[in-house]
């Protein structure tokens, strides 16, 4: 088989090995030369199957449609497809690899084909290497040829360049063990991935719900306006939260000042009450965005806007910046 991944996951090679059926792969980048179906069978109903479907389009364009539908594809490659595949081609293309009758045929074209290059370098008197594509490259395109090449990314995948020269093949044990130990990682790393999703998201669910139960606690207590400049931020935030009310991140504590007046709609007390006690605070941070469906706000079933309140990241820096604050605007 060619090095297409689906040729050596471990589903596979389990099931080939419990048959007793040997997997080999073929060198990497060479199923042009190697491989029977490019090398005879692809090679035949390429040209066939193009010019059917040039004649079937031109019989549509004559009709007033100017494509061609997926069954009308179907069947006009069905023809070619049989011939290119019959009997006589396979055992031609089986031959023209060295599989049937076994032999090094293709080995001996190559080294044909390089033996031809260097006579006809030698000839010309030029440098083999520039026969090649790669030599070809460099004389075009000089710049790009001397440009280093750039940095591989990071596989995690298997790559058949890696297996297919190992003893036994793809269902050899050495390569089993590799496509097993790749796979069983996959398998931990998706599950450590899983399980910090899931923790993300409790923890998110978590703070939204103590937000929510702070700003309620909030609301019962206050009893007139003047007391909300006293408020902190993280807790008039805590009051729109509970009262899905919209408000930016960036916003400043006078605006969220005016937008929980404007949302309590409190009485100018005189004289003035003593400031409620014990108030709590919200002691975790919730996640921007909106709140999970369930920790809506009891009076409304609408989410919180955008940004409600600090992201997990940078909590600190924030909190230092919001006391700082307070102390401005008391």
């Amino acid at each position: 088989m060619d090095g297409h991944g689906s040729h050596f996951t471990l589903e596979l090679l389990k099931y080939c090995r419990s048959i007793g059926l040997h997997v080999v792969l073929r060198p990497p980048h060479t199923t042009h030369i190697v491989q029977g179906e490019d090398v005879v069978h692809f090679h035949n109903f390429k040209p066939e199957y193009h010019q059917a479907k040039m004649m079937r389009l031109s019989q549509n364009v004559l009709s007033g449609t100017a494509r061609l539908t997926v069954s009308e594809l179907l069947s006009i490659a069905k023809k070619p497809w049989e011939r290119a595949f019959n009997l006589e081609n396979c055992l031609k293309a089986w031959a023209s690899i060295g599989v049937v009758p076994f032999n090094q045929c293709v080995y001996w074209d190559l080294l044909e084909a390089k033996a031809k290059r260097e006579r006809t370098a030698d000839r010309l008197e030029l440098d083999p290497e520039m026969l090649t594509v790669r030599g070809m490259v460099g004389i075009l395109f000089p710049d790009a040829a001397r440009a280093p090449a750039p940095a591989k990314r990071k596989r995690d995948a298997l790559n058949s360049s890696e297996l297919w020269d190992l003893p036994g093949g793809a269902t050899g044990d050495d390569v089993y063990r590799i496509v097993e130990a790749k796979t069983n990682a996959k398998k931990e790393q998706a599950e450590r991935a899983k399980k910090k999703k899931e923790d993300s998201r409790q923890r998110k669910s978590d703070a939204w719900a103590e937000l929510l139960s702070v700003g309620a606690a909030i609301v019962a207590k206050l009893v007139a306006a003047q007391h909300i400049p006293r408020l902190k931020v993280a807790q008039l935030k805590a009051i729109l939260s509970f009262r899905a009310v919209e408000y930016s991140k960036s916003a400043k504590k006078a605006e969220l000042v005016q937008l929980v007046c404007d949302t309590l709609k409190l009485p100018m007390l005189n004289p003035l009450p003593d400031f409620p006690s014990n108030l709590p605070d919200v002691t975790s941070t919730a996640p921007a965005g909106s709140a999970p469906a369930a920790a809506a706000a009891p009076d409304s079933g609408a989410p919180v806007g955008e940004a409600s309140v600090a992201e997990e990241e940078g909590e600190e820096e924030e909190g230092e910046e919001e006391e700082e604050e307070e102390e401005d605007f008391e």
